[in-house]
C-alpha cells in the first residue's frame, strides 16, 4: 500500500496513523509527503485534536523550505492554507482545550507571511499583515512583529518609524543580536544604509 492508497474500509494511512495515535508513523509519512486532504483534517479534529499541531507545523516546515528556495509564492500558498485551517479550529467549539495553542500558531503564519510579503518587495503589505498582531499576543509573536515592522519601515525609507519599530523589539528583547545591530545601525546618520 503506498502513502496515498486507501485501505479496504476508505482510510488514507494518515488517517490510520492518527487514529492510532501513531506519532512517528504520522511524521513518516508527513516527511515522504502524503497529502493534508480534507478527511486528515477531520479526522484529527473528531479523534485526536492535538495533532493538528503537528499537521500545521508541517505547513510551517514547508513554507519555511519554499521561503529560502526563493519559492515566495508557493510559500504564501502553504502559510494561507494553515491560516485558513487555523480560522476554521478556532471557530469550533469542540478545541476550546487547544484555543490559545491554535492563536499562537495563527500568529506563527501571519508573521511567516508578512515576511514572504517583505521578500516579495511589498513591505506596506507586510506591515499592514503585521498590524494584526496585537499586545496581547505572545511575546515571541509581538517580538517578531516589531522587527519586522521596522525592517519593512526601513525599506520604505521611513527612518522614523523604523528606529520606534526596532526600539521596541529591542525593548522587549535586550538581548537579540539582530534587534540591537538594527536599532544601533538606524541610528547612524541616513546616508549610505544598505538595505537590511
Amino acid at each position: 500500500m503506498t502513502i496515498e492508497e486507501k485501505n479496504n474500509e476508505g482510510v488514507y494511512p494518515i488517517q490510520i496513523a492518527i487514529l492510532h495515535q501513531n506519532r512517528d508513523a504520522l511524521e513518516a509519512l508527513l516527511s515522504r509527503g502524503a497529502r493534508l486532504r480534507s478527511s486528515t483534517w477531520m479526522t484529527a479534529v473528531s479523534y485526536h485534536p492535538d495533532v493538528l499541531f503537528v499537521l500545521l507545523s508541517k505547513l510551517l516546515d514547508d513554507a519555511g523550505i519554499l521561503f529560502r528556495r526563493k519559492r515566495f509564492e508557493d510559500a504564501m500558498h502553504r502559510l494561507h492554507y494553515a491560516l485558513n485551517k487555523c480560522e476554521i479550529c478556532l471557530k469550533n467549539d469542540k478545541l476550546q482545550d487547544i484555543h490559545n495553542g491554535l492563536m499562537k500558531v495563527r500568529l506563527q503564519v501571519i508573521v511567516s507571511m508578512a515576511r514572504v510579503l517583505r521578500r516579495q518587495g511589498q513591505a506596506q503589505q507586510a506591515i499592514d499583515v503585521c498590524s494584526s498582531v496585537d499586545a496581547s499576543a505572545c511575546e515571541r509573536a509581538r517580538f517578531e512583529s516589531l522587527l519586522l515592522r521596522a525592517k519593512c519601515h526601513f525599506d520604505l525609507q521611513d527612518i522614523e518609524r523604523a528606529k520606534t519599530y526596532a526600539h521596541a523589539a529591542v525593548h522587549l528583547r535586550p538581548d537579540h543580536d539582530e534587534a540591537r545591530h538594527l536599532l544601533n545601525t538606524l541610528m547612524l546618520p541616513c546616508t549610505n544604509i544598505a538595505r537590511l
